[in-house]
């Protein structure tokens, strides 16, 4: 509960990316990131959201639908292919500079 963490759909880099966050004690929120900067807060698509622990594991689902409400909002396609991924974590539960970040490619059939 002493950190946050966040992923970023479609993105190689932060600058500007859609992101599901999860800071602290706080629900699960969806921004748009700016140059940067942590952006804007967006209205909450998520239909469902819950986290839990188990030891040193945290587990983060999430329910929406695939088309975002906007352009500031990650559309997800029906039909398979691949979605950049990345995410980040900070040190405390304040959503600021990352102490660390990866990337990967995700492939859907």
């Amino acid at each position: 509960d002493n950190v946050w963490y966040a992923w970023g759909f479609d993105k190689s880099s932060m600058t500007n990316a859609y992101i599901l966050l999860k800071s602290g004690s706080i629900s699960i929120s969806e921004r748009k990131l700016g140059n940067h900067t942590a952006g804007t807060l967006l209205s909450s698509s998520l239909t469902s959201s819950n986290y839990s622990k188990s030891g040193n594991i945290w587990t983060m689902k999430v329910a929406r639908k695939l088309a975002g409400l906007n352009s500031n909002y990650y559309s997800f396609s029906d039909n398979g292919g691949t979605i950049v991924l990345i995410w980040a974590y900070g040190g405390t539960s304040a959503f600021a500079k990352h102490n660390g970040s990866s990337r990967a490619v995700l492939q859907f059939h």
